[in-house]
């Protein structure tokens, strides 16, 4: 199973939601994939000294739309 999560400054609420998900499920199952919209309060850094994280950073904020497009070409490229 494949999990994405877009997230713009709330590092708090990825921190519990990730926490959450290992809950559930083994990670031997998931991979989880966390796109930053621009965040400017160190979800990057937090997250890239995570194990079993992919990540990818958007430069500039691209809003709600553009990075929901993102997750969807990640997930799209992964499967093919």
């Amino acid at each position: 199973m494949t999990i994405i999560i877009v997230a713009h400054n709330q590092i708090d609420k990825l921190k519990i939601n990730l926490k959450t998900i290992y809950l559930l499920e083994s990670m031997e199952n998931l991979s989880v994939i966390v796109i930053d919209d621009a965040s400017s309060d160190g979800m990057g850094e937090w997250v890239e000294g995570q194990q079993d994280i992919s990540y990818a950073f958007m430069e500039e904020f691209t809003g709600y739309a553009a990075i929901i497009n993102e997750a969807v070409e990640a997930l799209v490229l992964m499967k093919n």
